[in-house]
């Protein structure tokens, strides 16, 4: 595994879970600073897993906008951008991890940072840096990722 040059989803690193939003077919992560103050935004275009107590939960499951929602108020604690990971937040109990399937169209948007205060703006794409592993095509017939990296 490889980890992404100038890694960006580190500077959410103390941030708070302030918010989940639910747009369309997509999810908005916003972040306060622990003064309240509103701070940056990941628009996930590809729905995150959730992992609390150790059990990995996909959007599929009817459990999952719950957990998701149940995150709010705690803190980023650690972040990690590896191929073949892709994006995973550490948060105070709970992780939300970002990696789409294998069949997801290559250089489509996976995920989207914004708001860190001096103007930068991160797009994610799949088929590139810590998505490398994700192409259009796929030798493997049904292959999913409804249970991603289980833990």
């Amino acid at each position: 595994m490889t980890v992404a040059p100038e890694s960006l989803v580190s500077r959410l690193e103390g941030y708070r879970l302030h918010e989940v939003d639910f747009v369309l077919h997509q999810v908005r992560l916003r972040f306060t600073t622990s003064g309240g103050l509103d701070g940056p935004q990941l628009t996930c275009t590809v729905l995150p897993t959730v992992t609390v107590d150790g059990k990995v939960v996909a959007s599929s499951d009817e459990r999952w906008a719950g957990l998701l929602r149940g995150l709010i108020t705690q803190h980023v604690e650690s972040t990690h951008e590896l191929t073949g990971v892709g994006i995973r937040l550490e948060l105070t109990h709970g992780s939300v991890r970002l990696h789409p399937p294998l069949h997801h169209p290559e250089g489509a948007e996976v995920a989207r940072l914004e708001g860190l205060g001096d103007g930068t703006v991160r797009v994610w794409r799949s088929g590139s840096e810590c998505f490398a592993d994700v192409h259009s095509s796929v030798d493997r017939v049904g292959a999913s990722h409804d249970t991603w990296g289980q833990g």
